[in-house]
């Protein structure tokens, strides 16, 4: 009889994350083994994670089965880390990184545990792309000179795995979520853990904690994106982290095709232009909002007027308002104050956007004109978008994958503001992406702002803003921000209640307070 400790994978309470457990006299467990336990009226699975070295002076259950499979060194190191990492239990990570395993399943041996190669990798690469296209280019390029080789894709979100599928249809890809089947799960997951992975497997961010280092590769889209990032649920997992964990620990490779690098990217990565164009960017056209009394501007409107169909786009739904410094050009999202943070002045105006508040002002200029609002609240009502009648498209974010962007003339852009004034040390970070997202849809891109002499404007004119990010770079040195330093939050699951910590020792006891380290 051995006693052994087990992890359960379940979401227990952070350091009640272990417990002992007894073999019977015919079984033989190592550590790593995965096994099945009795816990409360059911029977879950857990991994031995060490055998006890006396007997417990308590009395202990039975390990109900125990499976030729041994989790390696390597992997329950991963799901240590993922647990210190975000502060939460052990079995907690076991349970996101472990698949429910079928119940048809079976094998007979032990499968080889050992990574199938020692590397020693470089850095992540970024790649900096335009046009999705030629990323599709240079995979499909990897994968012929790789005939052999395992390649993993991340995707931001299940709507990119359908064009993914397609266009790497002749490469056989599998498909993988969170809401995959447990026949699907399970089967990536033991291939990839145990050297034989499949020739390519394209994900979301699911599979970020399935065991990547047997991969020849993993390529990660858009890395910027935050749909890369779990907000729902604890712990906020960011792919990023977890990828770049594997090419620090296990040399995977990696590589980034990116429109716009997170400033962490170009602080830790190797950026690589090649996938750029060699051509001039588009004509960007800054309306200065300081001499126009309206939200809309007069020479946005005489675009719309034109027959043409131009796309305006808003990151808000609704209406909202900001206040404009008109002494120093200061964009303050707090209504409530009397004077500028920022020279003390009290000649402040009052601004307001939203995609509802643009629609109304263009029915009014524009009474017979179709006029679109394509947020996440109006598409249901919408089945599809007639460009014949060259309507004039306001929306969201939202609106990028549901726009044929052959069809548009004009991009404009007036929701700049708005996000500039956010009070985040990545406000400026994030507009310059957005932005140039929308430069790389469009040959004209309008942008409305109080502050054009802005340093993101001025670096929009060059493929690849290597100053502003070297300038932020050093802002982020100064403040200690991310990643020169590291910021923390934590969360009440209940109350919703939140503030900003500065050590792991400031973290409340209560388990119904989430962390959350990838602001």
């Amino acid at each position: 009889m051995q006693y052994v400790q087990v992890v359960p994978a379940i979401r227990s309470i952070r350091g009640k994350d272990i417990f002992t457990y007894h073999t019977t006299t015919a079984q033989t467990v190592v550590p790593g083994q995965l096994v099945e336990i009795p816990w409360r009226q059911k029977t879950i699975s857990g991994v031995v994670w060490a055998l006890e070295t006396s007997v417990p002076a308590f009395a202990t259950k039975p390990i109900s089965k125990a499976y030729p499979i041994i989790l390696p060194g390597w992997y329950r190191d991963f799901i240590t880390w993922l647990a210190q990492w975000y502060y939460i239990a052990r079995s907690h990570a076991l349970k996101m990184c472990l698949p429910t395993m079928p119940k048809r399943w079976s094998a007979n041996t032990v499968p080889n545990t050992s990574l199938s190669q020692a590397r020693t990798s470089p850095p992540p690469v970024v790649q900096l792309y335009q046009r999705i296209t030629t990323v599709a280019q240079w995979l499909e390029q990897w994968l012929r000179s790789h005939p052999n080789a395992g390649l993993a894709i991340i995707v931001p979100e299940e709507n990119d795995l359908e064009f993914w599928r397609k266009r790497l249809q002749s490469f056989h890809p599998t498909t993988l979520t969170a809401g995959s089947s447990i026949k699907v799960l399970w089967q990536i997951w033991y291939q990839s853990l145990f050297n034989d992975c499949p020739r390519l497997v394209i994900g979301t961010k699911k599979l970020s904690l399935f065991p990547l280092p047997n991969y020849n590769l993993v390529a990660i889209i858009d890395p910027e994106n935050i749909a890369h990032k779990q907000w729902d649920l604890n712990p906020r997992f960011q792919v990023n982290r977890l990828v770049e964990y594997w090419a620090k620990q296990a040399g995977t490779p990696v590589v980034k095709f990116s429109q716009a690098p997170r400033v962490e990217d170009v602080a830790t990565s190797t950026i690589d232009q090649t996938l750029l164009s060699t051509t001039s960017p588009p004509t960007i056209t800054m309306v200065d909002m300081m001499t126009e009394p309206n939200l809309v501007a007069e020479s946005v409107l005489a675009i719309c007027a034109q027959k043409h169909c131009p796309f305006l786009w808003l990151n808000k739904k609704g209406r909202v308002s900001f206040l404009v410094c008109r002494d120093c050009q200061t964009v303050i999202q707090q209504l409530t104050v009397t004077h500028c943070p920022r020279c003390r002045g009290y000649n402040l105006k009052r601004y307001g956007q939203g995609t509802t508040a643009i629609v109304e002002i263009l029915q009014k200029h524009f009474p017979d004109r179709l006029i679109i609002e394509l947020t996440d609240d109006q598409a249901a009502a919408l089945k599809a978008i007639s460009y014949a009648a060259n309507p004039i498209i306001i929306g969201t974010v939202f609106a990028w994958k549901k726009i044929d962007w052959s069809q548009v003339d004009y991009v404009v852009a007036l929701a700049v503001d708005w996000l500039l004034a956010q009070p985040d040390f990545r406000a400026a970070e994030h507009t310059l992406q957005a932005l140039i997202q929308l430069r790389n849809f469009t040959s004209s891109l309008v942008i409305q702002t109080h502050v054009p002499d802005h340093a993101i404007f001025q670096q929009l004119m060059q493929w690849y803003p290597a100053t502003w990010y070297q300038h932020e770079l050093q802002q982020r040195q100064r403040y200690h921000f991310p990643p020169a330093g590291e910021l923390i939050s934590v969360r009440h699951s209940r109350t919703r209640a939140s503030y900003q910590i500065t050590t792991l020792a400031d973290i409340p006891t209560d388990p119904h307070w989430i962390i959350d380290r990838e602001l």
